[in-house]
Order: structure tokens, then sequence, then C-alpha cells
């Protein structure tokens, strides 16, 4: 608080204490309290009481096997998706993209109109 701020409440309000505590309530509040919370805990019909349910085993078991399955499925996807198509034999395109060179190169130089000449050029320059 800003000194122009207590000077104002001074004026308008006073020193005067407007609130007060009764003798001796905070000495008094935790025995007062102790015995309301036991008062409220006699009073409690079965009517306020919830039940829990527990959870079953079996719940869980199912959403872990479902975890598996679901991860078994996307490894499988994958797997399936980048296997030779020929038995196992790597084929040309393959081994060319593989080790960068080969259709890569040429695809890409047609597609920014190149030519080799274009191409020694640009790699003298490095």
């Amino acid at each position: 608080m800003t000194v122009q701020e207590d000077n104002f409440l001074v004026e308008n309000f006073g020193r005067e204490r407007h609130f007060s505590v009764p003798n001796d309530y905070f000495a008094q509040f935790h025995k007062q309290m102790m015995e309301q919370v036991r008062a409220e805990a006699v009073d409690d019909s079965p009517a306020n009481v919830v039940t829990m349910r527990r959870r079953s085993v079996w719940r869980t078991v199912i959403s872990a096997a479902a975890c598996v399955a679901a991860v078994a499925v996307m490894a499988g996807a994958y797997l399936h998706e980048n296997q030779p198509t020929d038995g196992g034999a790597a084929s040309a395109p393959s081994v060319a993209k593989a080790q960068g060179g080969g259709d890569a190169i040429d695809q890409a130089a047609d597609y920014m109109m190149l030519d080799e000449t274009d191409l020694y050029a640009y790699m003298s320059e490095y």
C-alpha cells in the first residue's frame, strides 16, 4: 500500500478497528473444529456415502492386450510396406536410390532442365 492510499483510508475511515475476534477464539478453535468434525462423521447416513467400484482385473488385461495388438498391427504394416517384392534380392532402382545415384540424379537434372555442362559447371565451383 502506498502512503497516499494509507492516508486516504485513515481520513475516510479513521484508525478504529471495525472487526474483532472474541477473546481466546484461536485457543479454542482446534477443539471446536474437532468436535464439529466428529459430529458430522456420526451424522453421516448411508445415503451420503458414495461407493466406488473396483476396476476389474480383466478390464486391465484386455486393455493391455489391445495395446499389444495395435502395436503388432502397426509393426506388421510397416514391415509389409518395406519388404522387397522379388523374394529378397534388391532391385536395381532400389540400389540406385540407396547409393544416391542412378535414376534419381537423372530425374532431378531433367526436372531442373540442366544438361551435363551445367552440372559440371556447378560441381567445379565447389
